[in-house]
């Protein structure tokens, strides 16, 4: 169970808002098909949204504000790209300095923060608003831009054709042109490789440096196929980039490491767990894919036959015995 979900449980429990059957029940049913837990507690009219909202502010002790009359800058929104406010539920506020204020549906999650602190370079000051006013508040803010690529809150397809059909050479070459440190380009190319893997149901992806080129292998049905070369010019950016995403020191090359990040895609939430082992030429970096909705299988989609899933259900039933 995550952080703020455990605290929602908390706080309703305390509250004798809900029963423990009540919540343990929408927990799985969250998890089984990825809808955000706080959404199902109000479409089930557990709670309404305002009244979780402020229970959940008075908790965490993080300001809340309602974003219904407020007066959102474009010009502020648009510091943080469309789709990861979409993604994450959240939009810019305000900026002092090098401070921006966010509203967030969910502000215990960390690993936003700590994309956004890599993405824009300022701090970040989380404050709580109703996930249903940041929706309209990024309608508003970003009307007339298009949905840019990424794990978004829209369908997989459109999510794997967004920013033009954008597509991972295209992404490349933006890379290979721009000058300094460029985020957006990186993340570009992050996004085209971690919605590839995922349509086509990778488990694993492995960043591999090579003397002249990064190598990118999907492990699909159990087997290594390689996806990409990519220029050896674009490898120290995207593995430093997936070190940030991941929690890891990006300065520790001698070590391996290990850390993870999330990717929310059409309302599944994926895991990627991180791996970054030293070899020559570069570190090489392998993302596990642990897609939840990909392990809850039925016993009728495993290729058996009627009769062999009959069996299998009578002899599970027996109080000994083993399976082979």
């Amino acid at each position: 169970m995550s952080g703020f979900k455990e605290r929602i449980s908390t706080v309703l429990l305390a509250r004798r808002v809900a029963t423990k059957e009540q919540l343990d029940r929408l927990l799985a049913e969250s998890s089984r098909n990825g809808k955000s837990f706080a959404r199902l507690l109000i479409d089930r009219k557990i709670i309404s949204e305002a009244t979780l909202t402020e229970l959940l502010s008075k908790e965490l002790a993080i300001p809340m504000i309602s974003l219904a009359k407020y007066r959102i800058d474009p010009a502020v929104a648009r510091l943080i790209p469309e789709r990861w406010a979409r993604q994450h539920h959240l939009i810019a506020l305000s900026k002092f300095g090098e401070r921006l204020v966010v509203a967030m549906a969910d502000p215990l999650d960390i690993f936003a923060i700590d994309d956004l602190k890599a993405l824009t370079q300022v701090a970040i000051d989380p404050v709580l608003s109703p996930e249903s006013e940041i929706r309209r508040a990024i309608e508003q803010a970003y009307a007339g831009q298009a949905l840019s690529a990424g794990a978004s809150d829209a369908t997989e397809e459109a999510a794997g054709q967004g920013e033009g059909d954008l597509t991972l050479d295209s992404a490349v070459a933006l890379l290979l042109n721009e000058t300094g440190e460029a985020e957006a380009p990186v993340i570009r190319v992050i996004n085209r490789l971690v919605i590839e893997s995922m349509r086509r149901h990778a488990s694993d992806i492995h960043l591999e440096p090579g003397e002249d080129a990064l190598r990118v292998r999907y492990r699909i049905d159990g087997r290594l196929m390689e996806a990409h070369r990519l220029p050896k010019a674009v490898q120290s950016a995207l593995l430093t980039r997936l070190k940030i995403m991941s929690g890891l020191d990006i300065t520790e090359w001698r070590l391996p490491q290990d850390g993870r990040f999330k990717v929310r895609l059409d309302e599944r939430e994926v895991d990627f767990r991180v791996s970054v082992l030293p070899i020559a030429g570069g570190g090489k970096v392998v993302l596990r894919l642990l897609d939840q909705a990909n392990l809850s299988i039925g016993l009728d989609h495993l290729g058996f036959l009627p009769e062999s899933i009959e069996q299998f259900k009578a002899a599970v039933k027996r109080p000994y015995g083993m399976i082979l």
